[in-house]
């Protein structure tokens, strides 16, 4: 046998290991920067009004949509009503 049947770096399992390979990669890599985006989100919505005004600074904020009591549609869809 030659040494290119025997190669592992052939076939059909190295393109399967390859494509395996860059899906976790770019999974990875968009869920970091989702993470970074969300971080960003937070600093700059939550982070001057307790900076300027203590934990009192947060008073009257609120999400713009949230979980509503009997709305199972709209809060599975995350709509805003």
């Amino acid at each position: 046998m030659s040494e290119r049947v025997l190669d592992p770096r052939t076939g059909p399992e190295a393109l399967a290991n390859c494509a395996a390979s860059i899906a976790v990669n770019a999974w990875f890599v968009l869920a970091a920067i989702g993470h970074w985006v969300f971080l960003a989100y937070i600093l700059a919505v939550f982070f001057p009004p307790i900076a300027q005004n203590g934990l009192n600074g947060l008073k009257g904020m609120h999400l713009p949509s949230g979980f509503r009591e009997g709305e199972t549609l709209g809060n599975l869809l995350a709509k805003k009503l």
